[in-house]
């Protein structure tokens, strides 16, 4: 969701909210709910051009990222991402 939007800059954030997840048939191992958070600020360089900055889960919370039979697979950690797009 964008938070701020100038001519130049674009800020933006969001939530992601899962519920508790059972992990196995009869519902007895339970992966518990979790929320996570990313944030993003772009610059428009030129009319063509933009850097893009992403942050993934803000908080370096852990987390189930999904759920098998017994075994869950964790979310990823914080993690930064830079991004230049051109177009024309």
């Amino acid at each position: 969701r964008v938070l701020f939007r100038s001519p130049k800059w674009q800020v933006g954030g969001g939530v992601f909210v899962t519920g508790s997840m059972y992990g196995d048939l009869p519902n007895t191992a339970v992966a518990p709910a979790s929320m996570r958070i990313d944030a993003m600020a772009a610059y428009k360089l030129t009319p063509k051009s933009t850097l893009q900055f992403n942050i993934y889960n803000l908080t370096d919370g852990f987390y189930a990222a999904s759920v098998y039979s017994n075994w869950f697979v964790p979310g990823a950690s914080r993690t930064f991402a830079a991004t230049y797009r051109y177009s024309w």
